[in-house]
């Protein structure tokens, strides 16, 4: 077991580390996370952002440093993932769901990103798997590492928070040993600690989302979120963790796992039904326990082999044109602001996009509004204005020429920025997804203002 472990793992790692330069930029969250000792943000805990530090040093770039972290985090991740497989169903059920975790797309697509997703997954499933062997053995070992590490999982996303009532219920079951319980809640006094320190923004941020949600979107959500997670976690893979469902097994242990993982979903999908943004990275730590059921379900039917490797050929197929066709997301607005960098002086530019624009220009970014005078410079994108209004109204009010300009596009076959920017994070990707999308950043100068 502990070879096959070991070649799983350095399998994982090695197919993924030559894609660590692939794409062309990162995202806003990426930005804030690179800086989040810097700036003020609530949203997000530190650990990732501490691990990423960490890393800076040895590879003296901020993007490289967050990929490599993401990257060894997601190759890593597969070691629960066996292990909760194995213990829980058959060795050739966890090989295939392994194998299978090696190359699912979305899992792979965010495995090269500076984004938490990634730690968060391999702390959640050893969360996960520490909790489920609490149950069955009742170790000193499992009753310290569950809370601990799902503490951790806490510390890097605040999705990790869904572990508390796994908590509550061994600390209330008769059984379970506490001193080690309360022992592993230490990691969850840094979580308070962080939390007083920084701030909670989610809650209003929660109630803000809510508000304008009516029963009609909240089923149209429900029902996109669900056929867009068959979806990218491919339908034969759902299709084979549907027919484990409803043939589930006999032993205790198995149909423990089952309702858990379906548990953790019916919770994880109206919570991020409310949170009113379409983003099914959200749903990432969830795709390994229904690639470990859908890896039962291959086992349980006849000619499994080749089920299999239909499924791993969907699964690379599906997780190739991704890396091929959105490779250059939000490309234009490096491109854009290194222009900046590279042959302007000015100490600021106007923009409509902040982060990401300041991170790679290196200039202070004041927002696109109000009056602007001569030698000014601006940087606007069709990713978040509508560039036809902007050049109508600069028409009407000053003389400008454009310094730069460039273009990105990609085929969003996972989800992704859409034109017009108001459908981005929205289930119109279900829709837009085999639609190519095309983006353009523009450096633009004020020449004089008109009279």
């Amino acid at each position: 077991m502990k070879k096959t472990l070991f070649l799983l793992v350095l399998t994982s790692f090695f197919i993924r580390i030559p894609f660590i330069t692939w794409f062309t930029a990162e995202r806003t969250d990426s930005i804030i996370l690179i800086t989040l000792f810097q700036n003020r943000t609530s949203f997000w805990p530190p650990l990732y952002t501490l691990f990423l530090h960490l890393f800076h040093p040895l590879f003296k770039d901020w993007i490289i440093s967050g990929r490599w972290v993401s990257i060894l985090s997601g190759s890593l991740a597969v070691i629960p993932l066996y292990l909760l497989a194995r213990k829980t169903f058959h060795p050739t059920t966890a090989l295939y769901a392994s194998l299978l975790y090696l190359v699912s797309p979305l899992i792979f697509r965010f495995n090269l990103n500076v984004l938490t997703d990634s730690l968060f997954l391999l702390l959640f499933l050893s969360s996960f798997y520490f909790f489920l062997q609490s149950l069955q053995t009742e170790s000193t070992f499992s009753l310290f590492w569950f809370p601990f590490l799902s503490g951790l999982a806490t510390l890097t996303r605040y999705q990790g928070i869904i572990f508390l009532p796994f908590i509550l219920f061994l600390l209330l079951r008769k059984e379970s040993r506490k001193l080690p319980l309360l022992s592993g809640l230490v990691s969850w006094i840094l979580v308070i600690l962080w939390i007083l320190h920084r701030g909670f923004a989610h809650i209003s941020q929660y109630g803000e989302r809510m508000a304008g949600m009516n029963l009609r979107e909240f089923i149209l959500w429900g029902e996109c979120f669900i056929l867009s997670f068959a979806y990218v976690i491919t339908y034969p893979v759902f299709l084979f963790a549907i027919y484990t469902f409803f043939h589930p097994p006999l032993e205790k242990e198995k149909r423990i796992f089952l309702l858990l993982t379906l548990a953790i979903f019916l919770v994880w999908l109206p919570t991020h039904i409310f949170f009113h943004s379409f983003q099914l990275r959200y749903f990432l730590p969830l795709i390994p326990l229904f690639l470990v059921i859908a890896g039962e379900g291959i086992r349980m039917v006849k000619f499994s082999k080749y089920w299999f490797i239909l499924c791993m050929l969907i699964s690379v197929l599906l997780a190739s044109l991704t890396l091929y066709f959105q490779k250059d997301s939000f490309g234009d607005i490096k491109r854009s602001a290194e222009w900046v960098r590279r042959n302007l002086s000015v100490p600021y530019v106007y923009s409509d996009e902040y982060w990401k624009t300041s991170f790679w220009s290196g200039k202070e970014v004041r927002p696109l509004k109000g009056k602007v005078k001569e030698g000014d410079i601006l940087i606007i994108h069709s990713g978040y204005s509508n560039i036809k209004k902007v050049f109508n109204f600069l028409g009407q009010k000053y003389h400008y020429s454009i310094l730069y300009s460039t273009q990105s596009r990609i085929l969003p076959l996972l989800p992704d920025i859409l034109s017009p920017p108001t459908l981005s994070n929205s289930p119109y990707w279900m829709i837009l997804k085999y639609t190519p999308q095309t983006f353009s950043s523009f450096v633009i100068e004020i020449k004089e203002v008109k009279k």
